[in-house]
């Protein structure tokens, strides 16, 4: 009976030790899964290294759909806004923005925020000087003298690779056709660069959002041209021809008063472009310490404090 007793404890003892095979595989969980790492979103620059007044495209994506996004230019003393744009559908954007005039040479931060202030991205821009660009004196084979060229600023920068013209004397008028024969539509103060969009007979035709369609046209004789060889020719309508009255010899008409007519705006600058530190006298008066970017309406807008760039 003893013996029996001491198998049946030892065979109890052996089956104790097996391990729960199945409770082992029952109880085996599968490793997690990772889920996707969220996207952040993201702005790239065209051309990421440019000269001052240079013309920058900024494009993102992974933003939320239909957002607005505001593009700034940080410095140390704070922020300035460059341009703002929606997202699409899908997260993208592109806008353009005119780098600053009076930076120096060197790296700045371009940033990109959402207008909840929850998502941004940043990148830098490289500001390199501009190179040296030829200038011509006109569309004619023989350049038209200019009346005042040491009026000219120094500080005037052609973008390179644009036609353009600079205003050379105080006041050049705008008018509607390529010659003196069509009307005034504006005037432009000097020093002031221009996109030349076409030529005709010794006539530039530029870019002037207050004429029609957005266009004027300014003699060659009173700008500096760049890199308007290669522009097209525009043909434009004849001038208007005043009508002619041949009074009846019998009556003698009473002499009448004209009231004179209104002068033709002038337009103070070019939307998109930057004042100098302390305004764009005489147009413009600014604090020393202060610049003003021109507004869609061709005035300037409101001084922003700008201590790293003037201060430098």
């Amino acid at each position: 009976m003893s013996r029996r007793l001491l198998l049946s404890l030892i065979l109890f003892l052996l089956l104790s030790c097996i391990p729960d095979v199945a409770g082992l595989v029952g109880s085996a969980t599968p490793s997690p899964v990772p889920s996707p790492r969220p996207r952040t979103p993201v702005i790239v620059l065209t051309p990421y290294a440019a000269p001052v007044n240079s013309s920058i495209t900024v494009s993102g994506s992974v933003w939320p759909a239909r957002e607005q996004v505001i593009i700034f230019l940080e410095v140390a003393e704070g922020r300035f806004t460059l341009a703002n744009v929606a997202a699409d559908e899908t997260g993208n954007f592109a806008t353009n923005f005119t780098v600053p005039p009076n930076l120096d040479q060197g790296v700045v931060a371009i940033i990109a925020e959402n207008i909840g202030g929850n998502l941004s991205a940043r990148t830098l821009l490289n500001i390199e000087n501009a190179p040296p660009t030829r200038v011509v004196a006109g569309p004619t084979s023989t350049p038209p003298p200019i009346p005042n060229p040491g009026a000219v600023s120094a500080t005037a920068t052609f973008m390179p690779g644009r036609p353009q013209a600079i205003v050379a004397v105080e006041v050049l008028n705008v008018r509607r056709g390529p010659g003196t024969g069509y009307p005034i539509i504006g005037r432009i103060l000097q020093n002031q660069i221009l996109t030349i969009t076409g030529t005709n007979n010794g006539w530039w035709q530029i870019r002037f959002p207050p004429g029609p369609g957005g266009f004027g046209w300014i003699s060659g004789a009173y700008v500096i041209a760049n890199n308007a060889n290669d522009v097209p020719v525009v043909f434009a309508s004849p001038p208007p021809v005043a009508p002619t009255f041949t009074p009846n010899p019998t009556y003698t008409p009473n002499p009448t008063y004209t009231p004179a007519s209104t002068p033709p705006p002038i337009v103070e600058c070019l939307p998109g472009e930057w004042s100098e530190c302390g305004g764009s006298p005489p147009a413009l008066y600014c604090h020393p310490d202060y610049v003003a970017q021109c507004q869609p309406d061709g005035y300037w807008g409101q001084c922003i404090w700008a201590p790293t760039v003037c201060n430098q």
